[in-house]
């Protein structure tokens, strides 16, 4: 049991056993997914320019690391997706739920909102949003200026990883709010929809 949690509940166990109008699902980004594929499309571009002409000087170091970052975000991708975390309000207390079961519960009146900055919020938009359109434009372009190069791998991996940025943080910041949750349930703010929120009634 985390600390600060209680096992005493009239929660049910499993998740499966609870309306899906009542559960609040963690709203997660695909940043890490969105890195590992942009710098996939980067790797693959090095392959292909090995093929062709070869590799030459520092080109297999940044092959290197385009592999590297790539396998490193799929995985941090899939561990954070292994275990979500859902909430369940139910009276004063918030049951809380991983790999489908009730892990304990918590007090409403612990729960804390984590107020987002909007200044970082416009600064994320604009550097993802912004330069990720950018890069999208420069990507598509790219495909009438002749046969696909490490160029054109390089364009297109940073516009993936600029727009899933982007995503995330409109998924995370503009469309969800974000809690702590007490006793260490998590280990940061935690996001959940906005839309979610409403069909529970939850105004906190």
């Amino acid at each position: 049991m985390t600390p600060g949690m209680s096992t005493v509940s009239h929660l049910p166990a499993r998740l499966d056993q609870v309306p899906a109008e009542q559960q609040l699902r963690e709203s997660i980004g695909l940043g890490y997914g969105g890195i590992g594929l942009g710098s996939l499309i980067v790797f693959v571009g090095y392959l292909l320019q090995l093929v062709r002409v070869g590799l030459a000087g520092d080109a297999w170091k940044f092959a290197a690391g385009s592999a590297t970052v790539a396998v490193g975000g799929f995985v941090l991708e899939v561990l954070r997706r292994r275990r979500p975390l859902t909430l369940v309000p139910q009276g004063p207390e918030v049951g809380v739920y991983k790999d489908g079961e009730l892990k304990g519960t918590f007090p409403m009146k612990q729960l804390t909102l984590y107020k987002l900055s909007w200044a970082n919020t416009f600064r994320e938009l604009v550097l993802f949003g912004v330069f990720g359109a950018m890069a999208t434009l420069g990507a598509v372009s790219t495909l009438l200026s002749g046969p696909p190069g490490l160029y054109t791998a390089w364009v297109w991996g940073v516009a993936v990883a600029l727009d899933a940025l982007a995503y995330s943080s409109v998924l995370t910041r503009l469309m969800a709010k974000q809690y702590y949750l007490p006793g260490g349930t998590a280990s940061g703010a935690v996001a959940f929809p906005k839309s979610q929120l409403a069909k529970v009634g939850w105004n906190h």
